[in-house]
């Protein structure tokens, strides 16, 4: 598995495109399409559950993906803990 995708988490669209290697447009329309993983909002920023992209990188024909449809708050993130060790 990656490295640089944390076992938990959430990471974000440069981190993804790192991994994956493929351009931003193709990824937005595979999430569009919800054939790739769905983000999770926080404010204006948008992120990826680790564990969903470490998923969709076993078996990039799944195309299940759960649709997030709450908003991620300050309050969630920081009541996750965010395992940053590679």
């Amino acid at each position: 598995m990656d490295p640089n995708i944390p076992k938990i988490g959430l990471v974000k669209i440069k981190t993804v495109l790192n991994v994956i290697e493929m351009s931003p447009s193709k990824w937005w329309a595979g999430v569009a399409a919800g054939i790739f993983p769905q983000p999770k909002r926080m404010g204006a920023s948008t992120f990826w559950d680790a564990s969903d992209i470490r998923l969709f990188i076993q078996d990039p024909s799944r195309t299940n993906w759960p649709v997030y449809q709450t908003q991620v708050t300050d309050e969630k993130i920081n009541s996750v803990s965010i395992n940053s060790d590679v």
